[in-house]
């Protein structure tokens, strides 16, 4: 009677999320396919380890004897590499394009963190400098290397930036009353297009005033940029000092004799 051969033991290392797996294959020194397996507690499994079912540990493989022969075993240790899970997300999205913002994870540690070109990202944790990203709409990856038995693990959270208004520097000017009109938009300086004037009485006007209708006096107007959310308005006071237009009088003719004395003109 040939004697069992069941092997010279082996080792399996699978992932947690992995697949059913044959065990037979794992084992040293081509051993008879005709053996049963047991696990861990000694109770009798199937061919295969599943990894959403089963448990680490020590199998045995068993061949049984033939008459006068005792049984053959050899047991294969099966390992398992836990599956990656984590989420991520940057809770004070859509931000203003001023100060930093650091991203909320749940789940593995020890990936890195990665984004398209314009945001300003730290690849170890996440955090992002506001103050040096270009204003977009960007998709943030945190990536977990292979390991062991487990693929590579990549999630997403998406970050949108936004540019802070700015209405450019306060200036002053004095307009002579005889000016037809004046486009106080000459006096922007550094503001951002497609603002809002505001007059002394907060009413929406063009920007462009008559210094005839004022003829004296100080006026001051307001140049508002509106906020993309969660930025806040921006605006710049223009002074504007309306002068009389002087004034000589009429033309005027005095006839004297050469001879006369001295008049006044």
């Amino acid at each position: 009677t040939e004697a069992p051969w069941a092997g010279t033991g082996g080792s399996l290392s699978t992932c947690s999320s992995g697949p059913s797996v044959a065990l037979l294959p794992s084992v040293n020194g081509n051993p008879a396919n005709n053996g049963t397996w047991s696990g861990p507690s000694n109770a009798p499994h199937g061919a295969n380890y599943d990894p959403q079912t089963d448990i680490p540990g020590n199998y045995t493989y068993t061949v049984a004897g033939g008459p006068g022969c005792a049984n053959h075993s050899t047991v294969v240790s099966v390992s398992e590499t836990p599956m990656p899970a984590a989420t991520i997300y940057y809770t004070g999205t859509p931000y203003c394009d001023l100060g930093s913002a650091n991203v909320t994870r749940t789940g593995t540690a020890g990936g890195s963190y990665a984004s398209n070109a314009g945001l300003a990202i730290t690849a170890g944790t996440g955090f992002i400098n506001l103050n040096t990203s270009a204003p977009g709409n960007y998709t943030v990856s945190y990536t977990i290397a292979s390991a062991g038995s487990c693929p590579q693990f990549q999630t997403t959270a998406p970050v949108t930036i936004n540019a802070h208004s700015d209405a450019g520097g306060d200036a002053s000017i004095s307009l002579c009353s005889d000016l037809s009109s004046f486009d106080l938009a000459t006096l922007l300086n550094g503001a951002q297009p497609g603002g809002t004037w505001k007059n002394g009485a907060n009413t929406t006007f063009s920007g462009v005033v008559d210094p005839g209708f004022y003829g004296s006096g100080t006026q001051v107007y307001r140049y508002l940029i509106s906020g993309q959310t969660p930025c806040p308005a921006d605006s710049a006071l223009f002074t504007v000092t309306y002068v009389p237009t002087p004034n000589a009088g009429a033309d005027g003719a005095l006839n004297i004799c050469s001879a006369g004395s001295t008049q006044s003109i």
